[in-house]
């Protein structure tokens, strides 16, 4: 078995300040699996069975936090918007395009699909631009099968 890497000097005292602002328990966690480490010097082992965390992602934290140090620690947030054609700026200028249009007589659905498959290059499904357009506050009349207007503005009137 290869020798244990020995943690940076002052990272004890470091650890022990992070651990009095963490944030969340799963921070937490993490910071106290380096922090038995380097301050007791417990296996893996107990230090997994201590935190709750499996043995494979103490040793990932571990790896992490040799290699970069703090930052391994803080955990990123998963949310955003990962799966998109356009950002919203360029979303909505997108649809600004076809309001005029749509607020004198609607405008059809398939116009809008058409053009923002031209507009990012690859083929999309229909529900794709129906999402968009509930997003933005778009809605269809059903006096008027199929047409889609934008918000109306209260204050105009």
């Amino acid at each position: 078995m290869r020798p244990r890497k020995s943690s940076p000097p002052g990272t004890t005292e470091r650890l022990e300040q992070l651990l009095s602002t963490c944030n969340s328990d799963a921070e937490r966690r993490r910071i106290q699996a380096v922090y038995l480490r380097a301050k007791y010097g417990f296996e893996i082992e107990q230090i997994a069975q201590m935190t709750g965390l499996k043995t494979q992602t103490v040793r990932n934290i571990h790896s992490l936090f040799l290699k970069k140090g703090e930052v391994a620690l803080k955990l990123s947030g998963k949310g955003g918007r990962r799966n998109f054609h356009l950002d919203l700026k360029k979303e909505a200028a997108f649809l600004f395009g076809f309001e005029a249009e749509a607020k004198t007589g609607g405008i059809e659905v398939s116009r809008i699909h058409i053009a923002y498959q031209k507009k990012v290059g690859k083929t999309l499904p229909l529900s794709t631009i129906y999402r968009m357009l509930h997003k933005y506050g778009w809605r269809r009349f059903a006096y008027r099968p199929g047409l889609w207007y934008p918000p109306q503005d209260n204050n105009s009137e």
